[in-house]
């Protein structure tokens, strides 16, 4: 049953809206205090839902406060009016850049290899640059130098593999995951019971899986060296008709090779090296008689690294870090093909090749219940005949009043060196990322946040303000074609402006015997200015989200030494995005002589996302039962998302024929499992 939701939900739900739109409108753990910091940890990814039914630490980064939600069921995410492509993503300090799977259900790296999960929104480190929005910071597993553990999963979409053993007992490990999405099967057995009426393809082939490897080395005492390998790779393939064809997909590759060291005077030292390539791409094909004609745009980015760092413990009040990084980076956006009969016929685009270099440090501070972190970071960056040096700022500061109190206020100021056409946003892993240049500089953004934590008991919680200044925010005025193989000169379809957010949010946790929740809310205000746009005057951001409330919670009915059974609930509440509709219609006159001249309407828009769609809700389940047995341990969870099956509507669509508002909506209830069975535990 779960199996076959999917299908019917990528069909879309097109129901009619009963509300006209009037032609006029024109609308855990406690943070910890030495850093903004949020860890993410195993009970708040299984009180999480996601359609997957699996363990997501994007899921649950979206029931934070000041996080907006893109397309539903997605990973897409939007924090403190932020666009997506300002987020960061780390694999042992290394960027992803394409962070889907399935069209965004679900993250392309599994959560078994990774031991430590960091997610940061404001008071960043000075180690990590090129982002202004949000840092998520993954840390890999090394594996176990003792004994072989290994464990087999399955879910509605996903199937995989991971193992864990020592190479060399006490001297070396090696931890390895595979998964694999059956997707393109399921779809082609479920498509023969599913309504001949959808607009779905008769047929879809899909390739969706990823693989990681890590061999930890023990060199010395207090000295290690690992040397790590990630891929990833989506491609979806169907057929509208006998005669042509479509294909989308993205993939990463990442190489990383790191050397960490504790000498006996407290100076840690860590160096890495590393390879990162990223590509999308989308084809069409189309046969003309006996003729075949394929085009094909595709963009890359390839990404050679090194960094250096060093940090010590100087005393008891203070810890110093500080160190350097070096990337050259070779660009690809856009780069378009046309091929007849398999012979290449043409080509368009090219590639940009950029570097920059940084130094970086960073001090840490106590003294009683004062407590500082400041970090200054130096760019220099090329791109071209462009060259600048861009400074990035962090500080923190805090003050214990009371041991259950603290009053806390962080200021960064942040640069990224590229761009991230996006395109429609659905939260798809297809951005095209281009460098910064003399013409779209690169993007800045100043944040300011201020507010106090309080603990009492298994209760905690925060309430603060923040306000953020945004600048050189690029936007992509043909965003309905952006894959269109036929689309050229993109550069000609940019827009540069600046944004500005602020508001107001609140995060409460609570951790008893028998219960852990967490509650958010969100009162927050997002804009946009682009010259060009309104006259130059604000519009809304498309994720701009006025109220935002999200509740999850775990209930332990048991938990004995052999078996333990929980339930979990969440609610999500917010409001609609925007969305751009017509404002009007005017007269148009053909032209010839005034007896033969016809009169016709044409729409106009006042203005990018000009109507707020109606309230978002929804409300999941959940049961998960953990068998522990003398070597294996066996996990079971069973979810309903959207328990309600609430239609929220995605986007809206004009129906001539009926006269009528149509919306669209991706998911309806969603049954969804997930079964793991671990070997090797005692």
């Amino acid at each position: 049953m779960a199996l076959a939701v999917f299908p019917l939900a990528l069909s879309a739900q097109n129901a009619v809206w009963n509300e006209r739109i009037d032609s006029s409108v024109i609308q855990a753990r406690r943070v910890r205090p030495e850093l903004t910091v949020i860890p993410i940890n195993t009970a708040d990814l299984r009180r999480t839902a996601s359609p997957m039914g699996e363990a997501d630490p994007i899921k649950f980064i979206q029931t934070l406060p000041g996080v907006a939600t893109g397309m539903e069921g997605s990973s897409a995410y939007y924090v403190r009016g932020g666009n997506e492509g300002n987020n960061l993503t780390t694999l042992d300090g290394i960027p992803i850049y394409g962070t889907g799977h399935l069209l965004g259900l679900t993250t392309s790296y599994p959560s078994e290899i990774v031991s430590d999960q960091d997610f940061y929104a404001g008071g960043f480190p000075s180690d990590v640059g090129g982002y202004t929005s949000s840092l998520l910071q993954l840390t890999t597993s090394d594996g176990d130098f003792e004994k072989t553990r290994s464990s087999l999963f399955v879910n509605n979409f996903l199937a995989g593999a991971q193992l864990s053993k020592p190479l060399k007992r006490n001297k070396s490990s090696l931890i390895a995951s595979v998964r694999v999405s059956p997707l393109g099967l399921e779809y082609n057995l479920l498509r023969p019971l599913m309504d001949e009426g959808l607009p779905v393809p008769e047929h879809i082939n899909a390739l969706v899986g990823d693989a990681f490897a890590k061999i930890t080395w023990k060199t010395r005492d207090r000295e290690r060296i690992f040397l790590s390998v990630f891929g990833s790779y989506d491609r979806y393939g169907f057929s509208p008709n006998k005669t042509s064809s479509q294909a989308l997909g993205w993939s990463n590759l990442i190489g990383n090779l790191t050397w960490i060291k504790e000498s006996a005077s407290g100076w840690e030292w860590e160096s890495r090296l590393s390879h990162n390539d990223f590509r999308a791409f989308q084809d069409q094909s189309q046969k003309i008689n006996s003729n075949t004609t394929r085009m094909s745009l595709q963009s890359a980015l390839m990404e050679e690294g090194l960094q250096v760092k060093v940090s010590k413990e100087m005393n008891a009040r203070l810890r110093v870090q500080t160190g350097a990084d070096a990337y050259i980076s070779f660009f690809q956006p856009g780069v378009s093909k046309v091929y007849q009969d398999r012979k290449r016929a043409a080509t368009a685009g090219k590639s940009l090749i950029t570097g920059r270099g940084s130094l970086h440090g960073q001090m840490g501070y106590n003294n009683g219940p004062f407590h500082t972190t400041a970090g200054l970071r130096a760019t220099v960056f090329f791109s071209g005949d462009y060259k600048t040096v861009k400074p990035i700022a962090d500080l923190l500061v805090s003050y214990e009043l009371t041991p259950s109190l603290t009053v806390k206020a962080t200021y960064d100021h942040a640069v990224q060196f590229f761009h991230s056409l996006e395109g429609i946003p659905t939260g798809w892993s297809m951005e095209m990322l281009i460098p910064s240049t003399r013409q779209n500089r690169p993007e800045t953004a100043d944040q300011a946040w201020a507010g106090v934590d309080y603990a009492h008991g298994p209760v905690t919680f925060s309430i603060g303000g923040f306000y953020k200044r945004m600048k050189d925010l690029v936007f992509f005025a043909d965003a309905s074609s952006f894959f269109n193989s036929g689309w050229r000169e993109w550069q000609y379809n940019l827009e540069s402006g600046t944004g500005e957010s602020y508001g107001l949010e609140f995060l409460s946790r609570v951790e008893t015997k028998r219960f852990s929740g967490q509650l958010s809310y969100t009162l927050s205000k997002t804009d946009r200015v682009f010259a060009s746009l309104n006259f130059g005057n604000p519009i809304p951001f498309k994720f701009d989200r006025r109220h935002m409330l999200n509740f999850t919670g775990e209930y332990k009915l048991s938990k004995g030494e052999k078996a333990s059974h929980s339930l979990t609930a969440g609610v999500s509440f917010m409001n609609g995005h925007w969305e751009t509709v017509k404002s009007g219609s005017y007269p148009i006159y053909s032209l010839g002589s005034e007896d033969k001249r016809e009169e016709k309407e044409a729409d106009y828009t006042s203005h990018p996302n000009n109507f707020q769609l109606p309230p978002y809700f929804r409300m999941d389940v959940g049961y998960h039962l953990t068998v522990q047995g003398k070597k294996n341990q066996h996990e079971l969870s069973l979810g309903v998302y959207n328990l309600t099956n609430r239609h929220n509507a995605y986007s809206l669509s004009w129906d001539s024929e009926a006269g009528k508002w149509k919306k669209l909506s991706i998911f309806p209830i969603m049954p969804n499992f997930t079964y793991r069975v671990t070997f090797g535990r005692e």
